[in-house]
């Protein structure tokens, strides 16, 4: 056996037992040196040096490297996934570090450790370390593969992986000041369709590809709110966002003359690009966290000052566990004098909150009083401010 570069690869000549010498040409030294030990390892036990081709063919046969493991976990898990292009993405970053002909019984902890130290040299696109946060999504990837690959018998246990400490980082939320900032700026430059999908996203705290996404037949008016099955949300599971006033102008406006879509020119890319260029004619255009998926967390962090509890806020969002909405809940100005009021036997109820009127109809009242009364559609007058949008 013999490894030798060729051009700009790098090739593996092996003499087969039985088959005569087999050349196979690989894009790295590493990925090479991996074959041939592979290959080296599989003549020991008689067979044929490389059986990648009736692996592809044959998904009963057990994956023996780590690409065969990603490929199969994918084929699991995350081909229909929302999420599909970002395990794909970190799938190539792993085994670009690790090398995709990486035996499955060679990954032990030590492997893991290695792979934490070169997914912590790795520089991100702005040239700065990558955060623990970064990291840790690699490794739930790997994770979940090498979970796969254990209940299936292909590996005897999976190897123990440690995850990156994470900071807390603090959460970035749009003020009213912030916000008709970029309503004058959008008006400025006359990117109309912008502005509007800059308050839907605000208003109902969709995220942006669900926002995007939504069609007449998901809107119903007579009803106040919006329908999102579960086919089009991250988590799979259908809800409904009731209508702010300012919603309702918008999608009423937007969906005269017969439109099916609420933003038809708009796509992920253009909607960031169209953003990014208008944060430049503001304030913000050096916040690396003023982005359009603060509109989300603007949405969440209005509703808990304003006493919407936790849990409602949870339904709103679409969160799968209490826990993600809890990051929002240290913004409560009443968390604590409440609590301090329990103990002295004494009612915060007094300073007022959210009026519910007899005839259905709601107002914010100055304090933050029973928050009963801020479930339901009714939780999202407190979202109500003057509009911004301007009319084209």
């Amino acid at each position: 056996m013999s490894v030798r570069r060729r051009g700009t690869s790098w090739e593996v000549s092996i003499q087969c037992p039985n088959s005569g010498r087999l050349r196979k040409s690989l894009k790295s030294y590493g990925e090479a040196e991996q074959f041939e030990q592979r290959a080296a390892a599989r003549i020991a036990l008689g067979k044929e040096p490389d059986d990648s081709a009736s692996k592809r063919s044959d998904p009963s046969v057990p994956p023996e490297t780590l690409q065969e493991l990603l490929n199969r976990t994918h084929e699991k898990y995350w081909r229909t996934a929302k999420s599909e292009f970002s395990f794909d993405s970190a799938c190539k970053i792993v085994t670009h570090l690790m090398g995709p002909q990486q035996l499955l019984s060679t990954i032990n902890d030590q492997w893991v450790d290695l792979l934490i130290q070169r997914l912590s040299l790795r520089k991100g696109i702005r040239g700065e370390a990558a955060s623990g946060g970064t990291i840790n999504r690699k490794l739930a990837v790997v994770s979940r593969a090498f979970r796969y690959a254990t209940r299936m018998g292909w590996m005897a246990r999976s190897p123990n992986i440690e995850r990156m400490k994470e900071n807390k980082h603090r959460l970035r939320y749009y003020s009213p000041e912030e916000e008709k900032e970029f309503g004058f700026t959008f008006k400025f430059l006359g990117d109309f369709e912008l502005a509007d999908l800059f308050t839907f996203l605000i208003d109902t705290g969709m995220r942006l590809s669900e926002g995007l996404g939504c069609r007449a037949d998901q809107i119903d008016l007579q009803a106040g709110s919006i329908h999102l099955w579960g086919g089009t949300t991250k988590s799979g599971n259908a809800r409904s966002v009731p209508l702010t006033s300012r919603v309702r102008e918008i999608v009423t406006r937007r969906l005269q003359g017969g439109s099916k879509e609420l933003f038809p020119s708009l796509s992920k890319d253009a909607a960031a690009r169209r953003f990014n260029l208008a944060k430049a004619h503001t304030s913000m255009r050096n916040d690396r966290q003023a982005v359009l998926h603060t509109l989300r967390h603007t949405f969440a962090s209005r509703l808990v000052q304003r006493g919407v509890d936790i849990p409602t806020i949870r339904d709103l969002l679409g969160h799968t566990t209490l826990q993600m909405t809890m990051r929002y809940a240290h913004l409560s100005p009443a968390n604590l004098s409440k609590a301090i009021a329990a103990l002295e036997g004494t009612s915060m109820n007094a300073g007022g909150g959210l009026k519910v009127n007899i005839s259905g109809s709601f107002t914010l009242t100055s304090g933050l009083g029973l928050q009963e009364a801020a479930r339901g559609p009714s939780c999202f007058k407190a979202l109500s401010m003057p509009s911004i949008n301007p009319a084209p």
